[in-house]
């Protein structure tokens, strides 16, 4: 349902399509005479398509329509499913027993119909050697998911990873060491 919908005098456009509330076509009219003919019928006249042109109006019970269309969505959501994820970590230095019970869990999570998602935590000298810990993934991605769909082995973003140094971060703190490597300092001189 649109967050707005225009009824009666909050109808902007000066000409409208107009629809009787049967469903049958009156033609293009003018809006008041067309709050003429609903306020007539003892219903309201409500904007169906505000992008046409000229936009269509329909003339119906406001109240009515606006119920329904709430029920609508309330249905829609009811039938909606969340999707919940499921996520395991894994580390660039794990065990092999380690890593078939984290495999054997993702394959548990997938037959029940959750999705999985694969975190790879660096700890340490981890952050030199990023290419092992990929190479983790695309191996639990291998035997895990042999005909599932997986979205690419990606890098995380420098603010949410830990131990992580942007480079822009190192040439700044660079810049300053060298700015502040410049400036020459007294010493106090020793009697």
């Amino acid at each position: 349902m649109r967050s707005f919908i225009r009824a009666n005098y909050r109808i902007r456009a000066p000409r409208v399509r107009c629809v009787d509330q049967n469903g049958n076509m009156i033609g293009i009219l003018d809006t008041r005479e067309a709050m003429k003919l609903a306020s007539q019928a003892g219903l309201d006249l409500v904007e169906i398509s505000p992008n046409a042109d000229p936009p269509v109006c329909r003339i119906m019970d406001f109240g009515k329509y606006k119920y329904q269309e709430s029920q609508k969505e309330k249905e829609a959501r009811r039938h909606q499913q969340a999707m919940v994820v499921k996520e395991t970590k894994f580390h660039a230095t794990i065990a092999d027993h380690d890593f078939m019970t984290k495999v054997g869990h993702i394959r548990e999570f997938l037959t029940k119909g959750y999705r999985v998602k694969i975190v790879l935590t660096f700890r340490g000298r981890e952050n030199a050697h990023k290419d092992v810990g990929f190479e983790v993934v695309n191996r639990v991605i291998r035997t895990a998911l042999p005909a599932s769909t997986t979205s690419p082995c990606r890098e995380p973003s420098a603010a949410k990873a830990k131990n992580t140094v942007s480079r822009k971060r190192l040439r700044r703190n660079k810049s300053r060491l060298s700015a502040s490597s410049r400036v020459k300092r007294s010493r106090p001189t020793r009697c």
